[in-house]
Formats: C-alpha cells, structure tokens, sequence
C-alpha cells in the first residue's frame, strides 16, 4: 500500500471516530455518573412530592378549622396545624435545596465531559484542515503528473472531495455541540437562581415557624386554657381596630381642611409609594379570604414581615396626622397625610421618632416596627413580627401594592 492510500485511509478512520464522538455526546446523559444522579433527583422529587401532598392535608384541615366558631380550642387547633404544615415545608424547602444541588452536579458533569470532547474534536480537526489545504495548494497538473494513472489520480480528486464533505459536516456537529453546552452553563445559572430561591423559602418559613409557636405560648399564657379570656381577647382586637379606624377616617379631611387654610394644598398628583420597610414577604394580603379575624373585621391593609425594631420609612412625605402610643398594651400607629388625596397609616409601631403637626419626607425613618405579641405597642393580638401598612385614597381604602413599585 502507497503511503498517500495508507494516510488517506487513516484519515477515514479518524473521521470515523471523530463522528462515532460527537454521536456519543448526545448520549452523555446515559453515562453511570450522570444516570446515578439522576436517580437521586428523582427519589428528593418523590419525596418533595409526598410532603407536599401532607402540607395540603393539613391547608384542607385548616380551611375546616377556620369555617368552624372561633373558640380557643379552635384557635389552638389552627396554631398546631399552621405549625405541622409550616414543619413540612421546611422539609420540603430542604429537600428541594439537595435536588438542586443534584441537578447543578449533574448538568456541570455533563459540560465538563462534552468541553472535552470539543477540545479532542478541534485537536483532529486541525490535523484533517492542515491535510485538506496542503492538498488543496496542489495544482491538478501537479497531482496528475505525480500519481500513479488517471485512475488513481480520479480517485485522489474523489477522496478529497469525500473528506471535505464529511469535515463541513463534522464543523456543523462541533459546533451545535458548542452551542448545546451554552445552554447547559445558561441552566446551571438559572439553576443557581432556583437555590437563592428555595434558600428564600427556607428562611421564610423558619421564619413562619417562629412566629407561629410564639404565638401559640403567648395565647397559651393569656388566657389559661379560658375561653372567655380568649373571648375578651378578641373583643378587645375589635374594639381597638375599630377605633383606629374611626380615627383615621375622622381626621383626614380635618386635616386637609386644615392645611389649606395655611395655604397648603394636598390635591396634587397621588405620589408614587416606597416600601416603608425592605421589600419582603408579605404575610397577609389586602382583605385577604385567610385573615383569622375576618369574622371580626376585614384586613384593611398589606402586613410585611419586618424583625421586631426594623426602621419604618415614610413611603411618601406627608404631614404627620396623629400618633397613637401610650399603653404598651395598646395597639401603636402613625398617621401621614400625603399629596394627591392619600393617607398612609403604619402600624404596630414599637417606637415613634415623629410627632403631630410637623412634616416628614420620603424616605425618613418615622418608627421602629413591632407586633411581636406581648411586646409594647402590638396591641392585644397579632400572628407575629411585621408590619400593617394601609392606604387610604380619599377617605376609601386600598391596596397599598397600587401604589408600591
């Protein structure tokens, strides 16, 4: 055998190989390593499954509970699901941290095998080009008269052709193969994403957890296992929102009345709103159907989570209307009188830096939040640390999230 048929055909051998490669990447998934992985992704999406198939268990429990009298033993029955529900979503939080995990090792395994393999891909496709293009510089007359015959001459020519078919096709295959593994380094970002998340979610729910079997030993301690303490309990949550109420609506015409015989006018354009603590979870939601005291009174407002003694920022400046302390059993507000028609009131205040009669500006810290129960300032009851943020738009309430970016 010639030396150029024995190069030629090795050249065939390697092209061979070359694609036997780039079928085999597509088959990477199949690997041990990556097939044992996903083995234990799906036995945490299995078990996330059969928590979360509990935690509705316990929601279609709750939802019973809550359509039933508001007795103590009511309200603990309530407390100790909200406890098991809020346990088994930690778990699964948990679980769904460790399958991500999984997901970003196997997903990373499968790059690193298929970079590999493009880094052997353009390795021999080198060695092919460099063949291809020295042949190439060859002029036919060069070729023929430098061959055996015409026929081994036509062959070479045909070969040639073969392999520069067969090269542009392999380019191709690199190539999406490239392309593939941009899309698997954009997944493991994105998946990266989903651990921020779920690590969010974690905390969240420890967070709900907390609140949650405080507020059950707070229950607990005022009232003695005595319904009607509980029954006291709740009145006195009416009888002070009510008022609060009242207050609010009282005021803010008297207040607008008021500063425009000085000249001052509060008809402008409504303002646009800035979280009055970080943007965070909110826990219940404006006349939201789960509120526990909605067969007392509707939720007025948006509650944001906010650790007892967070700074409350004035969402927009405004003229301080009216402060309630006082009693640190009593339930804690601030009243601002802002542009456009709106009203903006915070409660559960634990300390106020404002008083009546004076302006404050966007952005100013006007309290310190609160609504741990037992602490001053919460009131007679409250499910936990946050803050009660309602807007009022020319003497009518709305959701604040109108106005919130």
């Amino acid at each position: 055998m010639s030396r150029k048929v024995f190069f030629i055909t090795t050249l065939f051998i390697l092209l061979g190989t070359l694609v036997s490669t780039v079928n085999a990447t597509a088959k990477a998934a199949d690997s041990p390593e990556v097939n044992a992985l996903q083995q234990q992704i799906n036995a945490k999406q299995e078990e996330i499954k059969k928590l979360e198939d509990t935690a509705a268990e316990y929601q279609k429990s709750l939802k019973q509970k809550q359509s039933e009298t508001r007795t103590l033993a009511n309200q603990m029955g309530i407390l100790s699901d909200e406890i098991s529900k809020t346990q088994v979503g930690i778990e699964a939080a948990q679980l769904n941290i460790e399958k991500v995990n999984l997901e970003i090792n196997s997903v990373e395994n499968q790059i690193k095998d298929g970079e590999q393999k493009v880094k052997t891909y353009r390795g021999d496709l080198g060695a092919l080009l460099r063949y291809i293009v020295r042949e190439k510089s060859r002029s036919p007359l060069q070729a023929l008269f430098t061959t055996e015959n015409f026929f081994s001459f036509y062959g070479r020519l045909q070969n040639l052709h073969t392999l520069q078919n067969r090269m542009d096709n392999l380019i191709v295959q690199v190539k999406a193969e490239q392309e593939a593994l941009a899309e698997e380094k954009q997944l493991v970002e994105n998946k990266r994403g989903e651990l921020i998340s779920a690590a969010d979610d974690l905390h969240q729910q420890s967070l709900d957890l907390s609140d949650q079997q405080s507020l059950k030993s707070y229950l607990l301690k005022q009232t003695k296992s005595s319904e009607q303490k509980f029954a006291d309990l709740l009145q006195q949550v009416k009888d002070q929102q009510e008022q609060a109420t009242r207050a609010v609506a009282a005021l803010e015409q008297t207040v607008r009345d008021k500063l425009r015989s000085h000249g001052i006018e509060t008809n402008g354009p409504a303002p646009r709103l800035i979280w009055p603590v970080p943007k965070n979870k909110i826990t219940t939601r404006f006349h939201d159907p789960d509120y526990p005291f909605n067969y007392l009174f509707t939720h007025d407002a948006i509650d944001i989570r906010a650790a007892q003694g967070t700074p409350i920022l004035a969402a927009a400046s405004g003229y301080v209307a009216k402060v309630r302390t006082g009693n640190p059993s009593n339930y804690w507000y601030v009243v601002l009188v802002n542009d456009g028609g709106l009203t903006t009131v915070y409660g559960h205040v634990s300390k106020v830096f404002v008083s009546v009669d004076t302006f404050v500006t966007q952005g100013q810290v006007i309290a310190l939040s609160g609504a741990t129960p037992g602490k001053p300032g919460t009131g007679p009851y409250s499910t936990g640390p946050h803050l009660h943020f309602e807007v009022h738009d020319n003497g009518i309430v709305v959701d604040p999230k109108m106005f919130l970016p």
